[in-house]
């Protein structure tokens, strides 16, 4: 299984798409600490609890729609939330496999790319109040309906995950994030994005970025949570479907 965890896309997010900065309270940051500031200040408090819980009520409902799944919950009531309820804590395992490949990666180009000092400054803004709202918004809104109707269409064996859908959940949840904000707080991060260096460096960095994430997704990158998964939930099913006669 190539598995795209429930993390991938709120890391995503790091560099957003929408062309907005802010003036921001600067933080206390070492030159040695900054990508790694840089990279924690990217994931907002429970941002990726409301992602995964996003996309957990998306993968349930793609199940319900699926004929097969719909026909089996049909005979055998209960049959999409047994599958559910033993996936969950397997796919959150995937993501803290997921999370640490994509820190690594997201640090080894942020430290190609930007100088310490951009990296600082991109940091002060994600730790900012209104650029923890904004990341905020985007986790809150986060989607995977576009990378998941691609998976369940493809005819492949192992589909791997496709950069365009990827990139199109990312531009709705962005758009929806944006939305959320006051007219006040958009042209207060209008009026200061200036010719700031460290954003246009950092937005430079989102087809490597992007790059490395579908590598990481499409790749085995936890063969033992394949196959553990796999036998959790053929055993969930076979016992809950003989309650049903099957």
């Amino acid at each position: 299984m190539k598995n795209q965890s429930l993390s991938a896309i709120l890391l995503s997010f790091a560099i957003p798409h929408i062309a907005f900065a802010q003036d921001v309270v600067p933080a206390v940051v070492s030159e040695q600490d900054s990508y790694e500031a840089l990279v924690e200040s990217m994931i907002p408090p429970g941002g990726l609890e409301a992602a995964q819980a996003n996309t957990l009520r998306e993968i349930r409902a793609a199940y319900q729609q699926d004929p097969d799944f719909a026909d089996l919950e049909q005979s055998c009531p209960g049959t999409i939330g047994v599958v559910m309820d033993t996936m969950t804590p397997i796919l959150k395992e995937y993501d803290i496999i997921e999370l640490r490949l994509r820190r690594e990666a997201m640090l080894e180009i942020l430290k190609v790319e930007l100088s310490p000092d951009q990296a600082r400054l991109a940091a002060d803004f994600y730790s900012s109040p209104l650029g923890r709202k904004l990341m905020g918004a985007v986790a809150a809104n986060h989607s995977l309906s576009n990378t998941l109707q691609s998976v369940m269409a493809s005819e492949d064996e192992t589909p791997l995950i496709d950069s365009e859908t990827v990139s199109k959940d990312n531009r709705e949840a962005a758009i929806k994030a944006v939305s959320e904000l006051s007219p006040e707080e958009i042209q207060t991060i209008r009026s200061q994005i200036g010719e700031e260096e460290w954003y246009f460096a950092l937005m430079a960095t989102r087809p490597k970025m992007l790059e490395a994430a579908m590598a990481i997704a499409n790749s085995d990158f936890a063969p033992h949570l394949d196959k553990r998964l796999d036998e959790e939930v053929e055993a969930a099913m076979t016992s809950h479907l003989e309650t049903c006669g099957y």
